[in-house]
């Protein structure tokens, strides 16, 4: 990402870094100016960092952009327009203040060989029409996820390789060789990852701390205030809140939004205002089915849903310990939100950007991920029993007779040793859970 957000910079263009609240995306921030210092030699006192609500209050609401630059003039020492060396603006927390959109945009035009401007946000804002008004092809958007597996090892002390299992997988580099190379030096820390897979399945990446419910309870508290509330005046909190529950008891499910709707007596309008605010804010995604296999049987046309952070689903669901979790009727689905979170997180750390599919037929073969690649698609599933292991191969087999995009195949599952299954035209790989990085 870093590399990325540099390029970004040399042409000119506003670099916005979109997550979920608490996400640590000022992290991301400091990391990306870290990496611009280092190999650009841009020194400390060329970097400012703005709170737009603040500068609301200084200016008393009075948007107008002379106040604006006003402000930023007086906290830089200079005029803009005398700038003379690269100068970077970073603003936090942008969805607080959309009516700047047009100023942000504006000071590009004030100076634009030396002033980089950066912005964080808790709304995806591709979907603001603000944004694409003032914008339109002047930024880059860098989405940061909730924390992976591997930087929850990282905070556990065990070091990984540097080149991720996923990314490899993501980019087609999908041989044993590999995959051997990046299990080799893990092999002594096998136990400790396992523990960390269960506490990751029960409490998110997120919400990896001693007090766990108390931490997503605050969480929620906070994304109840500072956006539904103050950002998109939602006033009906209690049947959000309702709506909420009612899609993490479908984690990992297929939906179909009108029929619940029915079933719930909730209006149709407003579970899809709802449902969309959570998308929009980094909570949940859709996954939607790859529906160009050729097979014998109707594909499934409807969505999956996803949460991205685990820890929130299991506290909706009233979860609280590993042995209800993998008693409970959903455990498959934690399994596959956090496979799904961990693809997403790591591609698109990787700079990719393509969407993530799954492909199921009505008499349920399933392939539960299919990510494109160059070398074609590639399924990719997880699982922890020997029978779920069975009927995944199975399903890999059966779909390789229709599918011919299909390339290799990812199984992350409970064995300690990489396994290869050759079918001929395909190879399958069963990969090792703690590979999932």
């Amino acid at each position: 990402m870093n590399y990325r957000i540099l390029e970004g910079f040399s042409k000119g263009r506003i670099q916005i870094i979109a997550g979920q609240r608490g996400v640590l995306k000022y992290n991301t921030v400091q990391t990306a100016v870290d990496f611009i210092k280092k190999h650009t030699g841009i020194e400390e006192h060329a970097i400012f960092t703005f709170d737009l609500d603040d500068i609301l209050i200084r200016l008393n609401f009075e948007e107008n952009f002379d106040s604006f630059q006003h402000e930023l003039e007086r906290a830089i020492g200079h005029k803009l327009e005398s700038i003379s060396l690269p100068t970077y603006l970073i603003f936090n927390q942008v969805e607080n203040a959309r009516n700047l959109f047009p100023f942000i945009a504006k000071l590009k035009t004030i100076n634009p060989q030396h002033i980089r401007i950066m912005l964080t946000s808790s709304i995806d804002l591709r979907n603001d029409p603000d944004y694409a008004t003032c914008f339109s092809f002047m930024a880059d958007i860098h989405s940061v996820y909730p924390p992976t597996l591997g930087d929850v090892m990282n905070s556990r002390g065990i070091t990984l390789p540097e080149s991720s299992t996923i990314a490899s997988i993501a980019n087609g580099q999908i041989d044993r060789s590999i995959f051997a190379e990046n299990s080799e030096p893990m092999k002594d820390h096998r136990s400790d990852i396992t523990a960390i897979i269960k506490e990751y399945l029960l409490n998110g990446g997120q919400h990896l701390i001693d007090n766990v419910s108390e931490s997503v309870r605050l969480s929620l508290k906070d994304y109840y205030e500072n956006i539904l509330l103050a950002v998109y005046q939602l006033t009906e909190l209690k049947k959000f809140d309702q709506i909420l529950r009612i899609l993490a008891s479908q984690n990992g499910n297929m939906l179909n939004l009108l029929k619940m709707c029915d079933t719930y007596n909730i209006n149709r309008n407003t579970m899809r205002k709802y449902s969309g605010i959570l998308v929009d804010t980094f909570m949940i995604d859709y996954v939607h089915p790859f529906l160009k296999a050729r097979v014998d049987k109707p594909i499934m046309r409807s969505p999956k849903i996803y949460f991205y952070d685990n820890g929130l689903v299991n506290h909706l669901n009233g979860i609280d310990s590993f042995d209800m979790l993998e008693n409970a009727n959903g455990f498959q689905s934690n399994l596959d939100a956090m496979l799904y979170a961990n693809l997403k997180a790591i591609m698109a750390d990787d700079g990719k950007h393509e969407d993530i599919k799954f492909l199921r037929d009505y008499q349920n073969h399933e392939l539960d991920f299919l990510l494109n690649t160059p070398n074609g698609l590639v399924p990719v599933g997880i699982c922890m029993d020997a029978d779920t292991r069975k009927e995944k191969i199975k399903t890999f087999r059966y779909y390789l007779r229709y599918c011919q995009q299909i390339y290799h195949g990812i199984i992350f599952t409970n064995q300690d040793e990489i396994e290869c299954i050759d079918m001929k035209k395909s190879k399958l790989y069963l990969l090792p859970l703690w590979m999932m990085w």
